[in-house]
């Protein structure tokens, strides 16, 4: 084996001097840009964002779940209605700025409850002078599907009060008498102060088959001071009670309650309107012959027209076809006498039929009564 020599490299090594070759500058290469990385979203906050996510959900079905919160003025229109809806009058007075208010129809008996309450919201919330006030829109809806909507006024200066949830409007009674679901309330003139809690109320549901209401209604819903007939889609400011009309059945009990008028005017024909009282006739006297006696050979035909009502007097009669009547009567004429016999038409303008609700049927008259003309026929 060979020993390198001192200073010498070894033979497995090389030794390039470079001393000896001309330099060249190599240009340093251009950076290459590198893409940037996406950024790294630690752990920390991808759980956070999954905890808001699923509150998030949790909050949307709460909210479908949980109603929100009802307002004091929500509560107490809602709490008023509730009352109304069982029957409980004076429980929802309580609720009024009225608590001692009274009147014919606030009693259990006038009360339906064939109505639901369909929505009850806060919809404005103002100052006025000395109070502060807050509109609740309501509405109520019949067991057929007929809604109300109504503004209630809500006085929140110490504890809430519904101001506007009671009815006052004035009616207009033409038959002496209101009836709403069974309960009477006379009325002595035409105009009656109907003081009414909201809810349904059948209008004359005990009306006699012998009359009806024209342009009336046979049930309203109501809420405030409007009405609202069932089936229809326009609101009322007063309850339409409508007007007399008489029924086929009714003019067959007119007939029939005149004929037995006139029966009795033949008994004693002084009877106040009958109309067998002889005409006075200054150039002759005209009687009765002995035992003789009106007898109508003819009833008259007549109408109860919807427009001759009268309040208090009922009906007023037109004659439409006049019926007859005859007598043997004595002629005193120039101081001698004869005998011979008369008819006399039979008329029905000065007569009223007035119908009760209990079916009943009064013949009246108004001012006296007298034969209009005498005619001789034998």
């Amino acid at each position: 084996m060979r020993t390198p020599v001192s200073g010498s490299a070894p033979e497995s090594e090389h030794s390039i001097d470079l001393g000896g070759v001309e330099h060249t500058d190599i240009p340093e290469a251009e950076p290459v840009e590198e893409e940037p990385r996406p950024r790294r979203i630690s752990n920390t906050i991808l759980a956070c964002v999954a905890i808001a996510a699923v509150l998030a959900a949790v909050t949307i079905t709460l909210v479908k779940v949980i109603p929100f919160q009802q307002t004091s003025a929500e509560e107490t229109v809602t709490a008023f209605l509730e009352a109304v809806h069982a029957g409980d009058v004076e429980g929802a007075l309580a609720y009024t700025d009225q608590p001692d208010l009274t009147g014919d129809f606030l009693v259990p008996e006038a009360l339906d409850s064939r109505w639901s309450i369909a929505s009850v919201d806060q919809v404005e919330f103002f100052d006025e002078p000395n109070r502060t006030v807050a509109v609740v829109y309501v509405e109520i809806e019949a067991y057929e599907g007929t809604r109300i909507g109504n503004r209630l006024r809500v006085n929140l200066d110490g504890e809430p009060k519904v101001m506007n949830g009671i009815s006052t409007s004035v009616a207009y009674s033409q038959v002496g008498l209101v009836d709403l679901n069974g309960v009477e309330a006379p009325v002595e003139v035409d105009s009656y102060r109907l003081i009414l809690l909201p809810g349904l109320y059948e209008v004359y549901p005990g009306l006699p088959s012998t009359i009806t209401l024209m342009n009336g209604t046979s049930a309203v819903l109501n809420l405030g001071n409007l009405f609202i007939r069932l089936g229809m889609d326009y609101r009322e400011s007063q309850i339409p009670l409508g007007w007399p009309e008489v029924t086929p059945e009714g003019e067959a009990a007119i007939a029939a309650a005149v004929e037995s008028r006139l029966d009795e005017c033949i008994e004693d024909p002084l009877l106040n309107g009958c109309p067998f009282v002889f005409p006075k006739d200054p150039d002759r006297k005209v009687a009765l012959a002995p035992g003789a006696n009106w007898e109508v050979t003819e009833y008259p035909q007549m109408a109860a027209l919807d427009w001759s009502f009268e309040v208090a007097l009922g009906f007023k009669l037109t004659t439409l076809v006049p019926g007859a009547a005859e007598a043997a009567v004595i002629v005193t004429e120039d101081g001698r006498e004869r005998e011979t016999v008369v008819s006399c038409p039979i008329w029905v303008d000065n007569l009223y039929a007035q119908f009760d609700f209990d079916g009943g049927l009064d013949i009246d008259a108004e001012g006296d009564e007298h034969c209009r003309a005498l005619t001789e026929v034998a």
